[in-house]
């Protein structure tokens, strides 16, 4: 990514899609990745979202059509709920799907620490050789 995509939206402020006329207010970063930023928002009418800020509009483009694709009542992936591009510096490409609830991965690690070393470290385990080296173990 480049500085550009890493500069965060303050909390507050309202994009506006281009061609749906849709305005989503941001809530916060959810989080920063390779391909871009996931922000907590909401649209004017309530309906909160989370909205992914791309640099390219290629980027988006992808990442719609796999939502679109994967998209139904029995999918684990947050259903589509909007593609758009603005005239906000920092959100010129995005999408918006649904906000799934939950903790951030650093609030819940501890507690699965347990629970994934049993699971990894058995004999059957694919990650057993990993395990059992010295040199490898759980961050905590």
């Amino acid at each position: 990514m480049t500085d550009k995509s890493q500069v965060q939206i303050p909390s507050g402020t309202w994009i506006v899609g281009k061609w749906t006329g849709r305005r989503w207010r941001i809530r916060g970063c959810l989080g920063v990745g390779a391909n871009g930023v996931v922000y907590a928002v909401d649209r004017d009418d309530g309906l909160p979202g989370a909205m992914k800020v791309c640099e390219g509009a290629g980027q988006v483009a992808f990442e719609w059509s796999l939502l679109e694709r994967v998209k139904g009542a029995r999918s684990s992936f947050p259903a589509p709920q909007q593609i758009d591009d603005s005239d906000h510096p920092h959100a010129q490409y995005f999408y918006v799907m649904e906000r799934v609830g939950g903790k951030p991965l650093d609030k819940v690690w501890l507690g699965l620490r347990p629970r994934i070393a049993s699971a990894c470290c058995t004999r059957s385990s694919l990650a057993w050789p990993i395990c059992t080296r010295p040199d490898m173990h759980f961050v905590t």
